[in-house]
């Protein structure tokens, strides 16, 4: 019994509770390399890829402090990048047929900016889509032409519409 306490595989499975991802489903799917802790099981790296968790990042609103995962699970999101470029993301997101929930990083959300866009792998200009049960659909790091043709198109491809 001691060793089984002592043990870290008798530990927390954050690895196996938040580190999962999907190989296939309803995410653009891209090829970025995958974290690789030692203990999969119990070390968990957040991960922005499509097909994983969106992870977690503090940030002040209107009402105070809250977490982002307060943003999911009550439909589509979107989270722009700080750059006044990325604002367009915002706009043509408003507009999408689907509902979808936009912020953009310094403005709707109040947090260390250039952290959470390395946290998800967006750089300034880009976005990050995240579906309503959590999970990462799409992310740019770069602004586009048209946003409006990448997000109807990619949301197309998303839903298999």
């Amino acid at each position: 019994r001691k060793i089984a306490s002592n043990s870290r595989r008798a530990g927390s499975g954050l690895g196996l509770d938040l580190g999962f991802s999907y190989t296939e489903g309803a995410f653009i799917a891209e090829e970025s390399p995958a974290p690789s802790p030692e203990d999969t099981d119990n070390t968990y790296v957040p991960d922005a890829r499509p097909g994983c968790r969106a992870p977690h990042f503090w940030m002040e609103t209107k009402a105070g402090k809250t977490s982002s995962l307060d943003l999911f699970g009550k439909g589509w999101v979107l989270i722009a990048g700080s750059d006044v470029k990325a604002g367009p993301w915002v706009e043509v997101a408003q507009r999408c047929v689907i509902p979808i929930a936009a912020y953009q990083l310094g403005e709707e959300i109040v947090c260390n900016s250039p952290e959470v866009e390395k946290l998800y792998g967006i750089g300034s200009e880009g976005m990050v889509m995240i579906r309503p049960d959590g999970i990462v659909a799409l992310r740019t790091k770069h602004f586009v032409a048209d946003p409006q043709h990448y997000l109807s198109e990619s949301l197309s491809k998303i839903l298999r519409c």
